[in-house]
């Protein structure tokens, strides 16, 4: 104990000069059931934190039937009513637009991606970028944006070829919705 009380000056000298940097700014939205009939309100979770110009996101669903692979999206708008995809108020595509791990290689900035649902009918998908940001109150913001995930998977690879043609709407069904929100 006498050693402690020794050493203690410099033990709190030298945590005070340890910089652990900014808190990650997280968000959060729970995933709701638009119900085609699954009788589950709640099919999944969405949790982000941004910390030093990266979003890092966590889709979680469970409860999934009848499919093995759903897209998951950001859009405008409300659950009850959902507007387009997120694009940060642009109209241009992602598809060759760089973020941090290379090329978007989907056309919306909000195309997240597909998410496996494993034979337990859970599946779950992580994404970063740092094309997105949360409570800058800016167009890359995700701030009160919807998830919504999508019944069917999206081919994101030919949504990206040049001959395909942008603009056109797609029948694919939403199956539920979150609104994200700051914690």
């Amino acid at each position: 104990m006498k050693n402690f009380i020794k050493y203690l000056p410099v033990l709190l000298l030298l945590l005070s000069n340890c910089d652990k940097g900014p808190s990650p700014v997280t968000a959060s939205a729970e995933i709701i059931s638009y119900d085609f009939g699954y009788g589950t309100p709640v099919i999944g979770t969405f949790y982000a934190a941004y910390h030093e110009g990266i979003v890092t996101a966590n889709i979680n669903l469970f409860n999934q039937q009848d499919k093995p692979v759903r897209a998951l999206h950001l859009h405008e708008g409300t659950c009850e009513e959902p507007g387009p995809h997120w694009n940060l108020g642009t109209d241009i595509s992602y598809c060759d637009v760089l973020d941090m791990n290379g090329r978007w290689n989907k056309p919306y900035a909000g195309d997240i991606g597909n998410l496996i649902v494993t034979a337990d009918e859970k599946g779950s998908l992580s994404i970063q970028t740092d094309l997105w940001t949360i409570g800058t109150n800016d167009s890359t913001d995700i701030n009160g944006k919807l998830i919504i995930v999508h019944f069917f998977p999206t081919d994101f690879a030919g949504e990206c070829d040049p001959s395909h043609v942008p603009g056109h709407t797609h029948s694919n069904p939403k199956l539920g919705c979150g609104v994200i929100t700051i914690h």
